[in-house]
């Protein structure tokens, strides 16, 4: 057995027999319909969160069932990504 080198592709481990059945299946087509995208790929979904971080967690605070004292109104990045336009406190649902 060869060990990966920084050049060498990451072997791949796993693959769930069934992706289309999985709810992150699931969550990724409710999301590319309610905001109308194409997202085809894991990565894709991935991109997605990392530009639009504040829409993201609405959408896993909706989804997941999270039980909480009170709604959210705000989702604050600490370390914001490049790719976000502001530093400031994005508004969610509240």
């Amino acid at each position: 057995m060869s060990q990966n080198t920084a050049f060498d592709a990451p072997t791949k481990l796993w693959a769930h027999p069934n992706p289309s059945g999985t709810q992150l299946h699931t969550f990724k087509e409710q999301v590319a319909q309610k905001y109308k995208l194409s997202l085809p790929t894991y990565h894709d979904l991935w991109q997605w969160s990392v530009d639009h971080p504040a829409l993201f967690w609405e959408e896993i605070w909706c989804r997941t069932g999270i039980v909480a004292a009170k709604p959210y109104n705000t989702v604050r990045l600490s370390h914001p990504s490049p790719s976000v336009e502001t530093n400031d406190a994005l508004q969610g649902p509240g």
